[in-house]
């Protein structure tokens, strides 16, 4: 049984759960948030009674002996813990026999009296009014103090004084073990023994004194000290000296994580024994008798020694690893110079300071970054150069035997396990870098996947991976995918790559996707497309189909489901026909809701994904709602009854419940018992009490809520019982992230997943939060139980059958920018971890609801809907919960609009106005809310017109002028202001004006009726408006001079022959009847306006480009002449062989980009097409590059390499070979400023 220190209190931060009365006395209910305790506290025993329920507080606990169990006390809020302060002394108390003080009353700030006992020395004269004392602990009564007032003592405590020596001698200590002293003179006369260090003997000390910190004083006066002289009779500080081996031998390094650590034993000059850590190696080679040299680094209670000649026997240089010049130069010298990336500045430093690990810096922090840089910029030809590197060092790292210098066994074969793994995956990677340098990726594809074997699927990620996506033709990836499924098993690893290729996808598909129903809120959003055009759907809707063939394979039935749910609630918007939407909602909603197998998907593949609507069912989710159960849930719902519901099944925020196999949904919100509310375990088996608060048949759905726990026929039963063991393997949520490690929470509690029991990889073990999440899920297994104390352990699921989980950690860690960078920015889409794939299932359930809610046209079937919906989405904390709860009391107050024109009053006039201000007071208090969703600007503009409908006052007139004038380019808005004004200026509140205020009022609702639907622009309008918005802008930009990093083109392709140029070409021309001759003259037309013409024409604009991306980046206007008129590029579109418009240009101008430039130069190009009155431009942007660029054709269309940069606002080549060199160290300056991993 534990020793328990029944006198320390222990911090504790607790959670006020509920305050409540037990005969008359008032009691608050705590909960320790870092385990499940409960404490049950008195009110009048806090310091502070006015706490908040649900805040975190911190209080203390203490063991009480007597009862044999803690006690909680609060903080008090103006006494910390172990702080001393200053109080006033009350009175004194006297001894009758001798007149001397017997204690001290001293008063704290809140009146309250402590009555402290004096030393000797404060008997007689203490003539101060106020006694310094320490906070040792808090009682219920208040305060425990100790007297710590040394302030009529000589010595000051805590500071540092020099003593003189009177001898040296020993004392013995409580073990009877003789230890060696020196005894000192007090300035009142007093001997003082303190403990000598091991050289301050009367052999070799040369000093008359020694310096000693005072601790505290005893009852009488005399000092406490404590050695803390930091001089050396033989040594200082900072030279070196030479030891001997006198041992050597293994430590537990209690202030790292216990972990083992290899020491030499030295024998000095002072003829005592020092220590100092011995380096990879030297256990091996150092000898007993040998001799070392050391620095002296600080003198204390001992030396703190550091070899100095330090060589690291695993040390290499990059030469001797690496062979090839150019790979040092581009990447090594590259690092080893970057003065401002951490990562470069610790290569540096360990490859300078001979470090042999500087190969695991190198290779696993940076170059794994250059790796992916390269990938994202499409840069094969050096991301595979970064593959050989890896190749290369992972091979020496394996066969040079650095492993071994690893002092710990775990980290040697994970180390080793690493390198492997690295070796196998940058194999791969740099064959699929080989096919992406020299092959047509369509081509690859319909060559390759004839035949089909289980080595290629790793191939086949890394192509998709590697990839841009616009170059991989979507019916190619489908059918090539397809074949690529049926020809493999799965296997572990083969699992793991198919998971890692469905991320990818994931990722990828989302430049084909507007989102904008998601991203707004309108209710007339039926039949616009989510898509731009027909050609991102089909791109969209195929990777979407090769995610569902993926989790097919995998029998991941529940996501696969999910995918086809999703596809299906998209494609509500591609159709017309209501009937149709609904059955393609009740379709998509029965796909979301199902976890298990279904045979057959309402899809075909062929080019393209094609709904067949032959397939759909009217509807799947089609219940028996005479049924008893459905009778049961349906009088819940009505009266308030209680169900008696099982949860098999954790969702996000919530759980999925069932009664009598019709399921549920019990929304987080709604959930009363603590253990169920923070259950995070993916088993689960409770039977609970629930009330039905909404309901659905046609989805054959309910909402319930969890009743208070005094209600009668209130039941919470967890069904799982059982105690966790060492070696069990456990899935917890993470629940809170401290500097030392990361609480897990699970069904059987909370256990610690300490920073050292996460992996032995080499990471950033200081910064958890930037691999961890509070509320993301994770495995573990239990290493250790002590005290009902739980220890976790990460890295010991190598072995287990859950090893994949910690693998995923580690690639997490060398390639996290690339697999989880849109999940740590956001989590706004279908990411596949558990709690975040739950909860954009419960959005696709809550868009179902939302958009069948959209096709009923009477208001009360929206509200239901849109109740319905709102569960889904206030379980998830998305804001679309909050804009529709505005909504449903927007139409739930159109209604009643409809009832005051059929019973007209004026006292109903004034409720719908009250009404209306309080759904503005509440939009009021969530503007940042509302800001998400800007078309509820017109929502708003409805509610302000009820709110001052029938308002006379001043104020209410001047802001419907103020509406009238902000609203007066739109038509309806304007209209419904002036209704509004009229009404208002003309009426009283006399009968005879109430049949003119009813139509009025009547006007206005048809007016909000239509409003209902038409809350936002049209996609045309919206359109038009934004062409508008984008032509005025670059119409300033070319008002603008030409610059820097702006350069306008009349045509790309076309020459435009100035006035003597065509007089030159006329004279050419009439030479040619009476010249044999006629090939030179010919030639000289050419050049005028002919196909070298053209070429010249072609290079122009193409090394501005290139000059921009060698300079500060840039953007080039083509179609726009030196004087800023706009002439168009229809000249060019004429002089196309292909399509003679802007898509055949498009072309054109990607296919000389392609032919003048390397291809990773298109990651730096972005171009747009802008329709003016006077004909198209073409606006090219180009990003500053990062290497320098070079242009593969002179203005001959001959091969060559040019290099070009911006003057001002022209255009210079480099030529010579100085300012080449000058050019090329300038770019190598600027690449040390960019951050690898942005």
């Amino acid at each position: 049984m534990p020793i328990i220190d029944k006198k320390k209190m222990i911090e504790v931060i607790c959670r006020i759960e509920d305050k409540f009365q037990i005969e008359g006395k008032e009691y608050f209910k705590l909960n320790d948030i870092h385990s499940v305790e409960e404490y049950i506290v008195p009110l009048n025993q806090l310091f502070d009674d006015n706490l908040v329920l649900g805040n975190e507080y911190k209080f203390y606990k203490q063991y009480n002996s007597k009862h044999e169990r803690y006690f909680i006390i609060q903080e008090h809020p103006a006494y910390k813990l172990n702080k001393t302060y200053e109080f006033e002394i009350v009175r004194k108390e006297y001894y009758e026999e001798n007149g001397n003080i017997s204690a001290f009353i001293i008063s704290d700030n809140y009146n309250n009296e402590i009555r402290i006992l004096p030393y000797d020395w404060q008997l007689e004269n203490w003539i101060k009014s106020t006694l310094v004392c320490q906070v040792v602990a808090y009682s219920r009564k208040g305060l425990i103090l100790k007297n710590c007032d040394f302030s009529n003592l000589p010595y000051e405590v805590g500071t540092v004084h020099e003593f003189n020596i009177l001898k040296f001698g020993t004392y013995e200590n409580n073990k009877g073990i003789h230890i060696p002293s020196v005894i000192l003179e007090n300035k009142d006369g007093y001997e003082i023994s303190v403990t000598a260090l091991k050289w301050q003997n009367e052999k070799i000390w040369n000093y008359k004194t020694l310096f000693c910190e005072v601790l505290k004083y005893n009852s009488i006066g005399i000092p406490h000290l404590k050695n803390r002289d930091e001089r050396h009779p033989l040594f200082e500080v900072e030279k070196k000296y030479n030891f001997i081996v006198k041992s050597l031998k293994t430590k537990i390094d209690l202030k790292n994580n216990n972990k083992k650590c290899d020491i030499i034993e030295l024998l000095g000059q002072d003829d005592c024994t020092h220590e100092t850590r011995a380096l990879p190696g030297q256990m091996r080679t150092l000898h007993v008798g040998d001799s070392i040299q050391c620095i002296v680094k600080s003198i204390g209670f001992n030396l703190r020694l550091e070899q100095t000649n330090i060589i690291d026997p695993y040390y290499s240089t990059i030469e001797e690893i690496v062979k090839d010049k150019d790979l040092i130069k581009k990447f090594f010298i590259r690092a080893i110079s970057n003065k401002e990336d951490e990562s470069s500045i610790e290569l540096a430093s360990k490859y300078e300071s001979k470090h042999a690990f500087w190969v695991f810096t190198f290779c696993n922090k940076i170059l794994t970054k250059y790796f992916i840089d390269y990938i994202e910029r499409f840069d094969y030809k050096s991301s595979r150069q970064v593959a050989d590197l890896i190749i290369i060092i992972e091979n020496w790292i394996i066969k040079n035997g650095i492993i071994s210098s690893f002092p710990d066994e775990n980290a040697r074969k994970n180390t080793l396990l690493k390198a492997k793994q690295q070796l196998k995956s940058y194999s791969k990677k740099r064959e699929v870098l080989t096919i992406l340098e020299g092959q047509n990726l369509s081509d690859y594809f319909i060559n390759k996947w004839t035949l089909i074997g289980n080595e290629e699927i790793e191939e086949f990620y890394y192509l998709f991976l590697f990839s841009d996506i616009n170059q991989i033709e979507e019916n190619l990836l489908v059918t090539s995918l397809s074949q690529l499924l049926c020809g493999i098993t799965i296997d572990k690893e083969n699992s793991y790559i198919l998971v890692q290729l469905d991320k990818s996808i994931q990722q990828k598909k989302k430049i084909y996707y507007k989102n904008e129903y998601e991203k707004s809120f309108n209710l007339s959003f039926i039949n616009d497309s989510l898509f731009s055009n027909e050609i991102n759907k089909n791109k969209y809707f195929s990777l979407s189909f090769c995610q569902y063939l993926i989790n097919a394979k995998l029998q991941n039935f529940e996501r696969a489901n999910y995918l086809v749910g999703k596809i299906l609630r998209q494609y509500f918007f591609s159709v017309s026909n209501k009937d149709l939407k609904e059955k393609i909602l009740f379709n998509a909603y029965y796909f979301q809701n199902n976890q298990n197998k279904i045979n057959e998907h309402p899809f075909e593949y062929s080019n393209k994904l094609t709904l067949i609507e032959e397939k759909l069912i009217d509807n799947p989710n089609c219940c028996n709602s005479q049924s008893e159960s459905w009778m049961q849930i349906k009088d819940s719902f009505e009266h308030e009854n209680l169900i008696l519901v099982n949860i098999t099944q954790k969702e996000f925020n919530g759980f999925v419940i069932d009664y009598n196999g019709i399921k549920g949904f019990l929304p987080i919100n709604h959930i009363k018992d603590r253990n169920l509310k923070y259950y995070s375990q993916s088993k689960i088996d409770f039977t609970i009490s629930v009330q039905c608060i909404l309901l659905s048949e046609e989805f054959n759905f309910y909402v319930a809520k969890q009743p208070n726990a005094n209600v009668e026929g209130y039941i919470c039963h967890n069904n799982l019982s059982g105690i966790v063991k060492i070696g069990e393997l456990i899935e917890g949520q993470i629940k809170s992230i401290e500097e030392y490690g990361i609480f897990v929470r699970s069904y059987w509690g909370d256990g610690l997943l300490h920073r050292a029991n996460i992996s032995n990889h080499l990471w950033d073990k200081k910064n958890l939060q930037t691999y961890f999440r509070i509320g993301n899920r994770i495995t573990t297994k239990v290493i250790s139980i002590e005290d009902n104390k739980v220890g976790l352990s990460l890295k010991e699921l190598i072995g287990t059958v859950e090893e994949d989980k910690y693998f995923d950690f580690v690639n997490y860690v060398d390639f996290g920018d690339m697999f989880v960078k849109e999940y740590k920015e956001s989590i706004s889409d279908d990411l596949l971890i558990d709690d975040v794939e739950n909860k954009f299932n419960q959005l696709e359930k809550a868009f179902c609801f939302e958009q069948y809610a959209i096709l009923k046209k009477g208001l009360d079937d929206k509200i239901h809907f849109l109740r319905l919906s709102k569960q889904f989405f206030s379980s998830v904390n998305n804001a679309r919960s909050y804009l529709i709860n505005i909504y449903t009391n927007y139409f739930e107050l159109l209604k009643f609009i409809e009832d005051v024109i059929n019973s007209f009053s004026f006292e109903k006039v004034e409720k719908i106005k009250t009404e209306a201000q309080i759904i503005l007071e509440k939009i009021n208090s969530q503007k940042q809310t509302l800001e998400v969703y800007p078309e509820s600007n017109k929502l708003i503009f409805f509610i302000n017109i009820i709110s001052l409908f029938n308002d006379t006052t001043e104020a209410g007139i001047n802001t419907l002028f103020e509406l009238l004038q902000k609203n007066s380019d739109q038509k309806i808005l304007k209209t419904i202001t002036k209704i509004t004004l009229a009404n208002n200026l003309l009426i009283s509140e006399s009968e005879e004006y109430s049949d003119f205020v009813r139509k009025n009022l009547r006007h206005i609702k048809s007016y909000l009726d239509d409003g209902v639907l038409s809350l936002k622009e049209s996609e045309s309008d919206k359109r038009e408006r934004e062409i508008q918005e984008n032509v005025k802008y670059w119409r300033g930009r070319i008002n603008e001079d030409e610059s820097e990093t702006q350069e306008f083109k009349s045509t790309f392709k076309t020459p435009i022959p100035n006035e003597k140029s065509l007089k030159e070409k006329a004279k050419l021309q009439s030479l040619l009847k009476d010249t044999p001759n006629k090939t030179a003259i010919l030639s000289k037309i050419d050049f005028i306006d002919g196909e070298s013409a053209s070429k010249r024409v072609i290079h122009s604009s193409l090394k501005t480009l290139c000059a921009f991306a060698n300079s500060n980046g840039g953007t080039l206007i083509i179609g726009v002449a030196d004087d800023k008129s706009i002439v168009g590029l229809e000249k060019d579109y004429l002089n196309l062989k292909g399509k003679q418009n802007r898509d055949g240009f498009g072309l054109f101008f990607d296919s000389k980009v392609k032919e003048y430039f390397e291809p990773s130069f298109s990651s730096l190009l972005t171009r747009d097409f802008l329709r003016f009155p006077d004909g198209d431009i073409l606006i090219v942007n180009v990003k500053q590059s990062f290497d320098p660029i070079f242009l593969l054709k002179n203005e001959e269309g001959k091969t060559c390499e040019e290099l070009f940069v911006r003057n001002l606002t022209s255009t210079k080549e480099i030529k010579e070979k100085r300012e080449l060199v000058k050019f090329v160290k300038q770019k190598e300056k600027e690449q040390l400023k960019i951050k690898i991993d942005e």
